[in-house]
């Protein structure tokens, strides 16, 4: 895992520089064959900065902390267990990295003159000697130089998923460690804490774009719920990793009469601290907006 950490921190440094150079245009090609330079919406270039933002403090956690603590528990799996449960907080800059891809995904391409893959033009690097390289060199072709100072969609996406793959990396190295402890006969019971640690930093942030993103402000129950799980890193409301999620139809009861007038279909939700019933504030069955009918605290509730 530490050799691997090594290579995962040298690998994402060339998608930081390139996330540092993107300009806020795209070039894309319109139906004539020309090109034409598009001006990025506000809302992606502020996710474009989120992106940045939460690149370099996944790439200042693993060279800063992570590295270390691996380095200082090379041969005990629990330590290395420990180390992603204890760091568990310092690790949600993987969510935030993952939300903002997402929703940079979703922004470019609703993009009405992007009907193929376009050309993000980039900052000229400085080079060693202080040089931005902004010229075409000696003896260097127009397509080098293309490459040299613009990058496509496609290929920064591939690129940005490095943090992705990572913490599917993560989970394996972790099974591994766990089955190796298994045989020796030792409790892996760490280990599997720290594999359900990771598989909910990818987990949070697909809830968060899914559902928590489409959740209206029509009552003030809604309107509290977004507000207590407001991230600022994130820029939207993301709450912990659900537990569990079921559609369903609620009714209330007296006795043994059941009033189907006052069926109520939704979703039920169960988070760490607290059950919530979620209905569809619009009838667009694609796209659902949703709205919290009623939340209560786990602490709360009663089980007959």
């Amino acid at each position: 895992m530490l050799e691997t950490e090594r290579e995962y921190c040298k690998a994402i440094k060339p998608l930081a520089d390139l996330l540092n150079r993107l300009q806020m245009r795209i070039t894309v090609q319109r139906t004539d064959g020309t090109e034409e330079i598009v001006q990025l919406p506000v809302e992606v270039c502020h996710t474009i900065r989120g992106l940045r933002d939460s690149l370099q403090d996944i790439i200042n956690f693993s060279e800063k902390v992570l590295l270390e603590r691996l380095t200082n528990c090379l041969v005990n799996p629990h330590l290395v267990a420990q180390c992603f449960i204890q760091n568990f907080d310092a690790l949600s800059h993987y969510t935030h990295y993952l939300t903002h891809l997402e929703k940079l995904i979703k922004g470019i391409q609703i993009l009405p003159q992007l009907d193929t893959d376009g050309q993000f033009p980039l900052t000229p690097a400085v080079t060693s000697n202080g040089d931005t390289g902004a010229d075409l060199g000696a003896g260097e072709s127009a397509a080098l130089w293309n490459r040299r100072t613009s990058v496509s969609f496609r290929y920064l996406l591939e690129l940005a998923d490095l943090p992705r793959i990572r913490l599917i990396a993560y989970r394996g190295l972790l099974r591994d460690l766990a089955r190796y402890t298994a045989r020796v006969e030792s409790d892996t019971q760490d280990l599997e804490q720290a594999m359900i640690c990771v598989a909910r930093l990818s987990r949070r942030s697909e809830e968060g774009i899914n559902l928590w993103q489409l959740l209206e402000s029509q009552n003030e129950l809604s309107e509290r719920f977004k507000q207590t799980y407001y991230s600022k890193e994130a820029e939207m409301t993301l709450p912990p990793a659900l537990i569990r999620l079921t559609d369903l139809r609620i009714n209330e009861r007296v006795g043994t009469q059941i009033d189907s007038s006052a069926d109520q279909n939704g979703r039920l939700v169960l988070l760490p601290d607290s059950l919530l019933f979620l209905q569809t504030s619009t009838r667009e069955e694609q796209n659902p907006r949703w709205n919290i009918c009623w939340l209560e605290p786990v602490s709360e509730i009663i089980f007959n």
